[in-house]
């Protein structure tokens, strides 16, 4: 016969093993921001009650399920004009619950006037130092 065991009672619920072919089953979805991975013990035992252990890990591997949310639904920070430097005028900030590379955030100004940038991987507004003509304005990334 076969049967299994885990010293985290929270897996017993999740895993159901089938005592005659040994396939391993769930019970419900798993979820990568809950559990990476699941550490199981499964024993088999002959008619003569000599046993064996096998450790089985099963890894999940995350989806991108979670949309991105700001902290807040309108950001405001006060800008003075013009600016000798470029200088930060405030932060965005938005988190997302997925782990991993799917949690990461790129933060992007759409439909904005010339000289702002956003920081991308922080979400830092830059209002740019005004330009004397013939310059360029320099890009932020």
């Amino acid at each position: 016969s076969l049967s299994w065991d885990t010293e985290n009672e929270n897996y017993k619920s999740v895993f159901v093993i089938d005592t005659e072919s040994g396939v391993i089953t769930t019970t419900r979805p798993l979820d990568y921001e809950q559990y990476e991975s699941y550490l199981l013990t499964c024993t088999v035992t002959n008619i003569h009650a000599q046993s064996t252990d096998v450790t089985v890990t099963v890894k999940v591997e995350g989806s991108n399920e979670y949309p991105p949310e700001f902290a807040m639904s309108i950001f405001s920070f006060d800008a003075e004009d013009p600016v000798d430097s470029d200088t930060v005028i405030g932060t965005v900030v938005a988190s997302d619950a997925d782990k991993g590379n799917d949690g990461i955030l790129q933060f992007f100004l759409i439909g904005v006037e010339s000289g702002w940038r956003i920081k991308r991987s922080t979400g830092q507004i830059i209002q740019l130092k005004k330009q004397s003509e013939g310059q360029e304005e320099t890009q932020f990334g």
